[in-house]
Order: structure tokens, then sequence, then C-alpha cells
């Protein structure tokens, strides 16, 4: 009788797990984009292992954090995360007051740098208003980075929707573009490669269905689409740290949410089977 029923529990949890195998299968080729090549490393070969991230808040490295832990832990890599604005002009999440917002999550950060194993550079440019910075002083100041640290490789965002939408995503990324073509021909200049992190086509289609919310704050003309991957890491190993990684910004778990839309809702050995991959766009190679 016994044997009976433990037979039965058998049963009935291994048809619920290839049920669930079978659906999170076909989930993940719904949105895989299969035209990006899966690259083991984005750093060019036969040159220093330096990469350098460049975002304009502290949590927007959350979208290739998958990429830095593989460079770090795989490949060895020196990891260096310049962040523009302490993010002072963001929600606080009820976790702090507004005037301390800045503080707070240049903290969040500074956690988020020791998470990764990265040297984070913090600059106090205006939250929300880069477009008004005078562009020679911020191209300048991304340029003296770079001369400092000697990337090989740098990552950022796209520069026509800035992942999702955001001014200051996608201001910030043109700036670094154009600091990479201005000096990409002086033999002094060290990187390589400009990646921009992107999505797959049916991502993005379903983001602009569902996120009802970032197209009224974040409205976006009809042609302004993401760039077409190029390149797909495979990051599900590292989807416990990355899963960490993005509860530490506990002032930000609504921002998170756009960068890792239905994180906190489904377990991440489950969220990062499905969604496995990190993509790319590489923009500038020198």
């Amino acid at each position: 009788m016994l044997n009976n029923f433990f037979r039965r529990i058998f049963i009935v949890l291994f048809t619920i797990l290839i049920i669930l195998t079978i659906g999170l299968g076909f989930v993940h080729n719904l949105i895989l984009d299969k035209k990006a090549v899966v690259t083991n490393s984005l750093l060019p070969k036969d040159s220093p292992k330096r990469m350098m991230l460049i975002f304009p808040h502290p949590d927007d490295e959350i979208t290739v954090s998958g990429e830095v832990f593989r460079e770090i832990h795989e490949e060895n890599a020196k990891v260096t995360l310049v962040v523009l604005t302490e993010g002072e002009a963001g929600k606080t999440g009820g976790v702090v007051s507004k005037d301390e917002l800045g503080k707070a999550r240049e903290k969040e950060g500074e956690l988020a740098a020791k998470t990764l194993g990265v040297t984070l550079v913090q600059a106090k440019f205006p939250d929300s208003k880069l477009s008004e910075v005078n562009p020679i002083e911020l191209k300048n100041y991304i340029y003296q980075q770079i001369k400092k640290y000697k990337p090989t490789t740098i990552l950022t965002y796209d520069d026509v929707v800035g992942y999702y939408g955001h001014p200051d995503h996608i201001f910030a990324a043109k700036m670094v573009r154009e600091v990479f073509r201005e000096y990409k021909d002086d033999s002094s200049f060290s990187a390589k490669r400009l990646y921009m992190v992107t999505l797959p086509s049916k991502v993005w289609d379903s983001l602009s269905k569902f996120g009802k919310k970032l197209r009224e704050k974040y409205p976006l003309s009809e042609n302004q689409r993401p760039p077409t991957p190029t390149n797909a890491v495979i990051v599900k190993a590292y989807g416990k740290q990355i899963d960490e990684l993005a509860k530490g910004y506990k002032t930000q778990q609504q921002a998170v949410d756009a960068l890792l839309p239905g994180h906190r809702q489904i377990p991440y050995w489950i969220y990062f089977k499905v969604l496995d991959r990190e993509y790319f766009y590489l923009a500038e190679k020198n």
C-alpha cells in the first residue's frame, strides 16, 4: 500500500518535471535569437584582458553582469565599472528619503562592485539631465577613464533605445561611441571593441506590448528599435550571482524589474534557464 502511494507521488512529480522542462524549452526557443553568434568572451584575442563598463546609473551594470562574471572567473579579466551619476533622481522604493537617495544608491553601487569583483569609478554628473551636460566635458571624462584604465573592450547601452528608452542611457551611449570614433586611430587608445548591450527583436516586441508603463514614461517612435544582436553570451551558470546582485539594489527594485522583467516572481534557477544569455551588438571595432 505504502509502496503504491510513493510510486504514484513519483509519477506525479516526474510528470510535472517533464511538463515544466518542455514548457521552459518552448519559451526559451520562442525568444532565442539564433543569428547572434554565441561567444565565449567579448575580449579581443591576443590583447590584455581588461574590460570597462560605462553606464549612467548604479544598477545599469546588471544588464551585462553575467558576461562580467564570466570574464572575471573564466578569463581572469580586470574590469572597471564607470558610473556617470549617483542616480539621485530615481525613485526611493520607500527605503530612504529623496534627499538620501543619491548616497544610498552610491552605497548600493559599491556593494554591487564588490559582488561583481570590479573596480568602481563613481562620477557625479546630474541624473536624468545628462543631455544638459556639456558634451565636451562628458566625453573628456570618459576618455580620461579609458586612458587611465586601458580597457581593450568597452560595454555600454545601445544608443538607439538605451535598452528600454531612458534618455540618460541613450545619451551616455552616444557619448561613449563618439569618444571611440574620435580616438580609435590614436595609437595610444587601448580600446579595440565597443559592444552595446541589446535585446532580440522578439523580446523587445514582448516588452513593448506588455510594458505599458515604461512606454508611457519613456515614449519612443515606432522606428526606434534596439540594434540586432551580433553576439550572445550564455550566462545561466551565473544566474544565482546575477539574482543576488539585482536584489542588492534595495531602493531600485522597481527599476531593476525593467532590466530583468519578472526576476522577483520566478526562482533564479528557472528564470536563467529561459533567459540564459545576454545579447550584444558590436558597434565599433579598432
